[in-house]
């Protein structure tokens, strides 16, 4: 611990010394009501009382300023068009915006032209994102878990089947995401070659919106009931459910160009449908709906404050409480072994940005977050379980945890020369964890079938027995430089490296390099490939198992082969574990941390009329990948001699302990007898991915209706060994990985309709996953379940497709006339065709009607939103059953929800 406190000392140091100097880009484009750009607008940039920038919108309506990293007021001001300001927070990566002008006058002609929609070099401008902006925002679920869900599904549209995205927020690696209403935009990037960020999986980088501007505020109401919904196709009858989500805003300057504070609350309760019960009891099949009451309250306050004109910080603090009832039900899994869920937790972040010149700025980040949660059963009692037929008795998982986080970080940037930009920064995290584990404490039997259990054969018996109690702590550094260098107008070269360590694990050789490279042959056309070495963190969690698990004054567990029922100790087993018989964990002496090696290369093209297209292939192999194996199991891990079987199996309590005997001698670590799971890094992973990518023009629009999106197709394989039925064999279980999704469909279309109303569709297609067929039975003496007949591969089995499509409806209206728009409508009384927009361009005029009160209109305004899941009522499985021994076998075994309706109303003021 000592080593590591001065080694950070010795960074942040470091860190400190060097000079930061890399501004920014904020850019965008400025629209009017119909989507055509507007040449020759007048933008300034300014914080405080300082003008950061200014400059007019070029030909094609675009803008673009090099500023420091901070939070900015955008002013936009053009003939015939009403002024506009806008309060913006430029950070890193950022993706342009898009802003609409209202008109000013009753009647005015306007010079406009089409958007420029060619690809470019600019990293901000690739096709392989997807970008969210403010405007968009308000489609997204308003429920925290359905948002993160929904962006985890955009992001899983591309790159390798099975990766989780990582979420950024504000530069915070995994914060927490904010309510909808304080995101200013989302960026969706499928792979990251910059050494600033660690891992090479999809990122989901979040851009709240700045504190500061006027005083301002809204409330939103979330509503559902079962009414509104449609019923789970697996359950008799549409349960009983409601949802209520309440929100309110507000926040403006305390103290003007000093201090900005904004408040944030937010309560929630809904039923959240946890799937249906498909079980097959003694007493016949059980098919019913299981809901999830949850409770949520957050509270938020977040600001910023003005040190000087070159300084700012941004803090934030967060509370936020959760309650869920009745979890862990659903599929075989009966009501009796639910469990229910408290917790609290605490967060504060903070962010100095300092400008040291026009050129030179510095970023400093601080995270502190405190969580603290209990799990307890409904019910108390032996657990019983029925291979993939039912799941009873009693829960068995008391658990209290309690966790602290702290992470500090820095990020410098140096533009060298107006071509070349370095950056330098440090990460360091510290994890401080208590845990108090009583699962299976009082023990569970296991059945291959439901003949088994009515016979009262059970298959094995396991119970967990020790001190439950663990703290564990763990530190993780890293620093990195990243290069960008603009060769030439028609080449981007990025090169970087990023090296990181930590405790609880003795591997330091983790310097990964990256290298991207953007070429455009031609106008129209972009090539991209980039490629990248990733280290991932050792799991805090695997070395909190180790501890608990390892034999050592902590945890230990007994198994017992084909004992007697119901009780299990009945037939001269001791229910006092022997020393030679426990079951514990341990680490390989040889492990080293995971990592990724990760490479594509993207065609981007722009074709006639705007229309873009972009073509990908990528790869990723994950090599030294963790995971865990049996390495006192029978040797040689095949399946045992039918003769030795049966004995084994038999109801002769004689025989069964002669097998046991027998079997036991083919043990590598004999006397010792009990199962040794061992974490080793010797896991690999490949995947291999072509993607097809298409967006609409930016002004596209069929019969008035503006049309705006992308549609993308992935085709892609997945292979992994992370599990395997022969603990000595792992090279023969090299097959299809669980993830592994054949196809892949991802469209996102937002309809920008008449009135100040938009629609937007979301669509996913996938598939199905591969899965294995077992035997439910323990062939092979190993004390695990996951035996497959003769000449089966792992993942033989192939699972069913899905596909859904979610809607967002939004209209807004605006409460409050300004004095032109009464003045319009005094005009439209006496002559109707007076409130109009001339617009000149492409194609020649065109007449837009602006309506007396348009939805741009200053002061409050109302919106109306309907959010739809599963729009089509599709029936959407979610795996079949390959337990040979299971009456489900080759049947659905649980299906996702219904169509589901949440309306909404969001006043803003």
């Amino acid at each position: 611990m000592k080593f590591w406190g001065i080694l950070a000392l010795a960074f942040l140091l470091l860190s400190a010394s060097v000079v930061n100097a890399q501004t920014v880009r904020l850019r965008g484009t400025v629209l009017d009501p119909s989507g055509a750009v507007i040449p020759g607008a007048d933008l300034k940039v300014s914080q405080g009382n300082q003008v950061t920038g200014e400059g007019k919108s070029d030909a094609t309506g675009n803008f673009s300023f090099d500023v420091p990293a901070g939070d900015y007021k955008l002013d936009i001001s053009a003939a015939a068009f009403k002024p506009h300001s806008q309060n913006v927070r430029a950070a890193a990566n950022m993706r342009p915006l898009q802003i609409s002008l209202a008109v000013a006058t009753l009647n005015a002609a306007v010079d406009v032209t089409t958007r420029d929609d060619r690809v470019s070099l600019e990293q901000d401008a690739n096709l392989t994102s997807v970008t969210i902006n403010d405007d968009q925002v308000k489609d997204l679920p308003e429920d925290e878990d359905a948002l993160m869900a929904q962006l985890q599904a955009l992001a899983a549209g591309g790159g390798a089947a099975g990766a989780t995205a990582t979420f950024v927020v504000d530069g915070f690696t995994d914060g927490r995401v904010p309510p909808r209403d304080q995101i200013q935009q989302i960026i969706i990037d499928t792979n990251v070659f910059s050494a600033e960020r660690a891992g090479g999986g999809p990122l989901i980088q979040i851009i709240t919106k700045p504190g500061t501007g006027p005083w301002s505020g809204n409330v939103n109401l979330s509503y559902n009931n079962q009414f509104l919904n449609a019923r789970n196709p697996f359950d008799a009858n549409r349960l009983a459910k409601q949802q209520r989500i309440y929100t309110a805003t507000y926040g403006g300057p305390v103290i003007p160009g000093k201090l900005t504070l904004r408040l944030n609350a937010r309560t929630l309760q809904q039923d959240t449908e946890s799937g249906s019960i498909l079980a097959v009891t003694p007493g016949g099949p059980v098919h019913t709906g299981v809901f999830t009451p949850v409770k949520n309250k957050n509270l938020n306050l977040n600001g910023q404050v003005f040190l000087t004109q070159n300084n700012n910080i941004t803090f934030s603090g967060n509370y936020n409480g959760n309650e869920q009832l009745n979890t862990g039900i659903g599929g075989v899994t009966l009501p009796e072994r639910a469990l229910n869920f408290k917790g609290h937790n605490l967060n504060v972040q903070l962010t100095d940005r300092a400008t040291l010149s026009p050129k030179l700025t510095s970023e400093v980040r601080f995270y502190w977050f405190h969580n603290q949660n209990s799990l307890l059963p409904l019910n108390e009692g032996y657990a019983i379980n029925v291979l993939d037929t039912f799941n009873s008795g009693g829960a068995q998982n008391r658990a209290r945890r309690r966790g602290t986080n702290y992470n500090f970080g820095n990020t410098f940037r140096w533009a060298v020369k107006p071509a070349l930009n370095l950056q330098i920064g440090t990460d360091f995290t510290y994890n401080n964890n208590y845990s108090s584990s009583e699962t299976n404490y009082l023990g569970q039997f296991v059945f291959s079938s439901l003949a088994d259990y009515l016979a009262g054969h059970p298959l094995s018996f396991r119970r967990t027995t020790g001190d439950p109690v663990v703290n564990v702590a763990q530190w993780e550094g890293a620093a990195f430089l990243q290069a960008d260098w603009k060769v030439n107008p028609k080449l981007n070269v990025g090169a970087g490296v990023r090296y990181q360590a930590q405790t609880n694990l003795r591997d330091y050789n983790n310097a990964a390099p990256t290298f991207q490279i953007a070429y455009q042959p031609r106008t129209g056309t972009v090539i991209r490939a980039g490629g990248r070495i990733s280290y991932q963190v050792y799991y805090i969690g695997n070395t909190e198992t180790l501890i608990r698990q390892s034999g050592l004054n902590h945890q230990v567990e007994t198994v017992i082969l084909n004992p007697s029922y119901p009780d299990p100790f009945a037939n001269g087993v001791s229910s006092t574990p022997g020393a030679n018989s426990l079951s514990i964990r341990t680490r390989d002496a040889n492990i080293v941390a995971p990592y990724s090696i990760n490479s594509a290369i993207t065609l981007e093209q722009s074709v006639k009329k705007g229309w873009r297209f972009s073509t990908s292939f990528d790869v990723t192999r994950g090599v030294h990948q963790i995971r865990t194996r049996n390495i006192n199991a029978p040797y040689p891990g095949t399946p045992l001699p039918v003769d030795l079987f049966n004995l084994l199996n038999s109801f002769n309590p004689a025989d069964q302990e002669a097998a046991r005997a027998q079997v036991d001698q083919m043990r590598p670590l004999f006397p010792y007898v009990g199962n040794v799971s061992q974490f080793e890094s010797s896991a690999d992973s490949f995947s291999k991915n072509a993607g097809f990518r298409v967006y609409t023009p930016n002004n596209f629009a069929v019969h008035g209706i503006g049309i705006n999106g992308f549609v993308q197709y992935t085709l892609g394989w997945a292979y992994d060994n992370a599990s395997a039925a022969n603990q000595y064999d792992w090279r023969a279980d090299w097959s299809l990985s669980s993830y592994d999704t054949r196809n892949r469909l991802v469209s996102n279309v937002t309809l920008r309709l008449p009135k100040a109303s938009t629609v937007s569709f979301l669509v996913l297609a996938n598939s199905g996953r591969p899965y294995s067929l077992t035997t439910g039975l323990d062939n092979n003496g190993d004390q695990s379940t996951n035996d497959r007949p003769a000449g089966v591969p792992r993942n033989s089995l192939t699972g069913p497709g899905s596909h859904t499509v979610n809607m967002s409806l939004t209209k807004q209206f605006a409460l409050k006339k300004p004095e032109s728009s009464k003045a319009a409508a005094g005009a439209a009384s006496a002559n109707p065709a007076a409130p109009q927009l001339i617009v000149g361009g492409p194609g020649g005029p065109a007449v837009i009607s602006q309506g007396p009160a348009g939805s741009s209109a200053p002061g409050p305004k109302l919106s109306f939103n309907v959010n739809v899941n599963n729009l089509l009522n599709s029936t959407r499985l979610t795996g079949y059953s390959g337990v040979l021994t299971s009456p489900l076998f080759g049947k659905p075994t649980g299906a996702s929800a219904g169509r589901t309706v949440m309306l909404g109303l969001i006043l803003s003021f």
